[in-house]
């Protein structure tokens, strides 16, 4: 589906009786529709962590402390912002430039921090927590001045970073993500194009909704179950127990 198509369908859900035949041309719909267009996908692919517009990569270092893998001068009495990451933080790492939120930082394969490497693989499928149990690694999104932009602040050493991007290409967005987008862009063009408040409200109740919706759909593709019962449970059918129930 197309940008111009979502925006048609943007038009037809407040009752707009013209349709385009491009975004891009000038006409008082097709400017009301492409003015909002990007800061109403952008405000959506902000709601949830859509499966769609998942990545991630490997993060680059733009300042570690001193003592540090990467960085062996020694430690200095004060603090210099502009070689070293903001205290109590040990690693800086650039702000992807199409990034739209950061949902988490993840270890490399082989992890060391100072130690010896240790390869994540090397161990048992059984060794491996659920999924709500794995380590979460702490950071925070801050602006450094001395390089004008926005960074990342952690202590994980050679940090993966798994963000939702930019996704613009609205034929790869999940059908759910699409229908929600139509009522969100509807939400901003119904005042500027028809002044009436009531359909405006009535927008934003569907688009709530909608997005909900979406959330949903979006979490129940990689919904994971774990088959393994508790130890307590496990117990109590001694003899009698498979292993392969779903719990």
């Amino acid at each position: 589906m197309t940008d111009t198509d979502l925006a048609n369908q943007a038009l037809g859900a407040i009752g707009a009786k013209a349709t385009i035949t491009s975004i891009n041309e000038n006409s008082p719909e097709a400017k009301a529709c492409l003015r909002e267009f990007a800061s109403a996908r952008d405000e959506l692919l902000r709601k949830a962590h859509w499966d769609f517009a998942r990545k991630a990569i490997n993060g680059v270092v733009l300042k570690s402390a001193p003592g540090t893998p990467g960085n062996n001068n020694p430690a200095t009495a004060i603090w210099n912002p502009t070689t070293q990451p903001p205290l109590p933080w040990l690693y800086e790492y650039q702000y992807p430039a199409d990034c739209i939120q950061v949902r988490r930082i993840i270890s490399q394969l082989n992890y060391n921090q100072g130690g010896p490497s240790i390869p994540i693989f090397s161990v048992s499928n059984s060794a491996y927590p659920p999924e709500n149990e794995i380590q979460i690694i702490k950071f925070i999104k801050a602006f450094d001045t001395s390089v004008a932009a926005p960074v990342i602040l952690t202590n994980q050493y050679q940090a993966i970073i798994e963000y939702t991007f930019k996704q613009t290409n609205s034929d790869l967005w999940d059908p759910s993500f699409q229908e929600a987008f139509v009522i969100a862009l509807a939400t901003r063009i119904v005042f500027p194009l028809t002044g009436k408040v009531s359909i405006t409200k009535e927008m934003m109740e569907r688009m709530l909704y909608l997005i909900n919706e979406a959330r949903v759909n979006d979490g129940n593709e990689g919904l994971t179950i774990w088959n393994t019962a508790p130890d307590w449970l496990q117990a109590r059918y001694t003899g009698g127990f498979d292993g392969e129930r779903e719990w």
